[in-house]
C-alpha cells in the first residue's frame, strides 16, 4: 500500500535508490525463505497436496514481485520529467516472467488432469497470471502526455489494486483445500507459515514507511542547508549591488535590505534563483519605486553633457565605471594633464582649482567632473588623443566616487555609436598619449 500511495504522487517524490536496493534484497530473501518452506511442506505432506502448496507459494512470490513495477517510474531532474529506471525495469520483468512461466506450466498440468477448463478456480488462475503490470507500464509511457498523465496514474493505481484480487483468492482457495484435505497439525503449520509471510510483508511495509520518512527528513534538512547557503551568497550579492547602484539613506538601509531578503528567501525556497536584478524585479511595487528613485545612474541625467543620452546608455556608463575611494588631500586630476577619467562623487568634497579661474569652487555629493571626455568620445578623427584638463581636482576630505576610465568610455561608445556620433560639438584641446 505504501508503494501505491507514493505512486499516486510520483510527480513530486522520487523513490530513493537505496530504498529500491533494500527492497530487491528483501525480495530475494523472501524467495529463498519461500523455497525452503516449500521443501519442508512437501516433506510433511503427501504428493497430492504438492500442487496446491506450489500454487500458493508461487502466487505469494508474485505478490512480492509486483510492487517492483510501481518503483520503475522516477523523476529525471535533468530534464524535469518522468522517466523510467531501466535496470529495475529489466529486473522486475525478468522476475515476473520466471514466476509467470512456472505458474503457467503448473496451470497447464492441472488443466490436463482436470479436463474441465471453466472451473471457477481455473478462471481465477488465468486472471492471476495476466501480466497487468507489464502492460500498464508500457501503456503509461506511451500515453503519458500533459494533463492526461494524471488520469493514467489514477488508472494505474486502480489496476495495481485489482490485480491482487485473483491472486489472494487463489491463495485462499489453496489454503482452504489444504485445510479440508489434511489433519489439524499440518493445517496449523501451514497457517503459521502464511502468518509468518504476512509478518515479513508487514515489516517490509513498515521499513518502507520509516525509510521514506527518514529520506524526506534528510532531503528537507539538505534543502534548508542549501537554501541557507544560497541565501548568504545572495545577501552578499545584494549588498554589493545596492552599494554600487543605489544611494539609500543610512537610517533606511537595514529596513530596505530586510524587505529584499524576505523576497529572496521565498524565491530560493521555491527553487528559483537568478541574477540579483531579476530578483529585484519581483519586489513589491512600493519597494521597487523606492529603489528606482534612489538609483545612482539616474543622477547622471543631471550632468549637462549626459542629459540627452538614453537610459540604456546611462546604465552602461554606470556599469562600466568603478567605485573608488580617495584619501584626503589626494590629487585626483591635475591641471594641464590629460583627463584619463571622469568621476561622479558619491560622498565627500572635492576642491576644484584653476589658474585661469581662481574662484572655481568645490564639488560635493552628486557632483560630476571630467565631462570633457564625453566630447572626446564623439570625435572619431582623434581616437588616440585625450583632452587636457583646464582645472585640477583634489580631495579635501575622504571621497568615494564612481570613476569611469577613458578606455571604458571607449567601450561604451563602441556599443552605442549611434547615440554618441549624432552629437555635434567642436573638438576640445587635445594632447597625444
Amino acid at each position: 500500500m505504501s508503494a501505491i500511495l507514493r505512486w499516486g504522487c510520483f510527480l513530486a517524490v522520487e523513490i530513493p535508490v537505496k530504498l529500491i536496493e533494500a527492497t530487491v534484497k528483501l525480495i530475494f530473501y523472501l524467495i529463498k525463505a519461500a523455497i525452503v518452506i516449500t521443501v519442508k511442506l512437501i516433506c510433511y505432506l503427501i504428493p497430492a497436496a504438492a500442487k496446491l502448496i506450489k500454487a500458493a507459494i508461487v502466487i505469494t512470490v508474485k505478490l512480492i514481485f509486483d510492487p517492483l513495477f510501481l518503483y520503475i517510474p522516477i523523476i529525471n531532474h535533468d530534464i524535469k520529467c518522468i522517466d523510467m529506471d531501466k535496470e529495475l525495469n529489466m529486473t522486475a520483468f525478468a522476475l515476473r516472467a520466471v514466476a509467470d512461466f512456472s505458474y503457467f506450466v503448473d496451470l497447464l498440468v492441472r488443466l490436463d488432469i482436470s479436463k474441465t477448463i471453466w472451473q471457477s478456480s481455473v478462471i481465477i488462475d488465468i486472471l492471476a497470471i495476466l501480466p497487468l503490470p507489464q502492460v500498464v507500464i508500457i501503456l503509461f509511457f506511451s500515453k503519458a502526455e500533459g494533463w492526461r498523465s494524471l488520469n493514467i496514474a489514477m488508472l494505474m493505481n486502480s489496476l495495481a489494486m485489482v490485480q491482487y484480487v485473483p491472486r489472494i483468492l487463489r491463495i485462499y482457495f489453496s489454503c482452504k483445500e489444504l485445510k479440508e484435505s489434511f489433519n489439524e497439525r499440518i493445517g496449523l503449520w501451514i497457517k503459521s507459515v502464511l502468518n509468518f509471510l504476512l509478518y515479513i510483508l508487514a515489516s517490509h511495509m513498515y521499513m518502507q514507511f520509516d525509510a521514506a520518512r527518514e529520506e524526506a527528513r534528510k532531503e528537507r534538512v539538505n534543502q534548508e542547508m542549501k537554501t541557507e547557503q544560497r541565501l548568504k551568497e545572495k545577501d552578499r550579492e545584494i549588498a554589493f549591488w545596492l552599494s554600487e547602484n543605489v544611494k539609500i539613506p543610512q537610517n533606511e538601509k537595514d529596513r530596505v535590505k530586510s524587505q529584499i531578503m524576505r523576497t529572496v528567501k521565498r524565491e530560493l525556497e521555491e527553487l528559483r534563483g537568478g541574477h540579483v536584478e531579476e530578483i529585484l524585479s519581483i519586489l513589491p511595487s512600493e519597494l521597487q519605486s523606492y529603489l528606482n528613485s534612489h538609483m545612482m545612474w539616474k543622477k547622471l541625467k543631471r550632468v549637462p553633457k549626459l542629459d540627452s543620452l538614453d537610459e540604456q546608455v546611462l546604465k552602461a556608463i554606470w556599469k562600466h565605471s568603478k567605485t573608488l575611494k580617495y584619501a584626503a588631500q589626494t590629487d585626483i586630476i591635475k591641471e594641464n594633464e590629460p583627463i584619463d577619467k571622469m568621476f561622479f562623487i558619491i560622498e565627500g568634497i572635492v576642491k576644484i582649482e584653476s589658474s585661469k579661474d581662481p574662484s572655481a569652487g568645490q564639488l560635493e555629493a552628486e557632483g560630476f567632473f571630467g565631462e570633457e571626455l564625453v566630447d572626446w568620445a564623439t570625435i572619431a578623427v582623434f581616437p588616440n588623443l585625450l583632452p587636457l584638463s583646464t582645472s585640477s581636482a583634489k580631495a579635501t576630505k575622504d571621497v568615494e566616487a564612481r570613476v569611469l576610465l577613458a578606455s571604458d568610455l571607449c567601450d561604451v561608445v563602441t556599443l552605442f555609436q549611434d547615440h554618441f556620433r549624432k552629437r555635434k560639438c567642436p573638438p576640445p584641446d587635445l594632447v597625444r598619449v
